[in-house]
This record gives C-alpha cells, structure tokens and sequence, in this order.
C-alpha cells in the first residue's frame, strides 16, 4: 500500500475514474488531452484505489458495452504499469485472477475488502459467488420462507 508517506519519494495523485475513463476511451477530446498530459508526467505516482476500480469496470461495462475481457485487459495494462500502485495490490491480483476465470472482477474485489475489513462472512444472493467460497459467502435464508 502507498499510504506510508515517509517511504515516497514521489508524489502520490489518486485518479478518479473520469480521469481513467477518458484515458480508456477517449471520447472528449479535450478531457483525454488533460488526462493524457497528467498520467503522461514524469516523476509522479498513480493510486488506484478499490472503489475507483470498482466504479472503472462497471462504467466500461455498462456505458461503454466493455467485454469483460476488454476490462481485463485495461485493468493489466494499468497493473504493468511501473508509476501505478493500488491500494492494496494482493486484492488487486485476487480480483483479477479469478475474473480471468470468468468471476466479475467488482463482485471478487469487494469480497476482497469484506475480507481485509475483518468480515467473518459475506452475505449476497449470487448463488455463483456462493460457490466460489462457501465457508465465506452465504447466502441468506429466512427459513420461515420457502
């Protein structure tokens, strides 16, 4: 994680998603040359943080029709890149990894947070998901229901 500001030598700028959305897609002109410029500087560090990237792979989902692997793709670019740190890579690569194998990478991530916040179980009506983990993910039942 980058938080630990006596370590860095560089400046730290966390991107917005418009600024990666723009970068991605490029359709403004004007705020892709702005984007273009600032991720273009020499010298500074990038953070991506969880809810950025969560907010990135729905946008491209669903306002710009992203395949899942399209998205994945974006997102590895990013990973390669040495100025770009994430808030926390382990989640980062966890999240990634299991979307590679058809998983949605912002449903993965936010199980990662639960996780990392100290959550001893994660609750959703994704059945597919409770499969994944289901010593981890329930799926709530109220059994007067049926």
């Amino acid at each position: 994680m980058v938080s630990n500001k006596q370590n860095l030598r560089w400046p730290v700028i966390a991107l917005d998603t418009n600024i990666l959305v723009r970068f991605i897609t490029r359709d403004d002109p004007v705020q892709t040359r702005h984007a273009d410029h600032l991720l273009e500087t020499a010298g500074d560090i990038f953070l991506l943080l969880d809810v950025v990237l969560i907010e990135l792979f729905w946008t491209l989902r669903r306002l710009y029709a992203f395949s899942n692997e399209e998205v994945i793709e974006v997102l590895e670019a990013f990973s390669s890149r040495m100025d770009i740190e994430f808030e926390e890579r382990n989640r980062f690569e966890r999240a990634l990894a299991l979307s590679k194998k058809g998983h949605d990478f912002a449903d993965i991530l936010i199980i990662e947070m639960a996780r990392h916040g100290d959550a001893t179980a994660f609750a959703t009506f994704d059945k597919n998901l409770v499969k994944l983990e289901p010593q981890f993910i329930v799926h709530p039942k109220d059994p007067s229901i049926e």
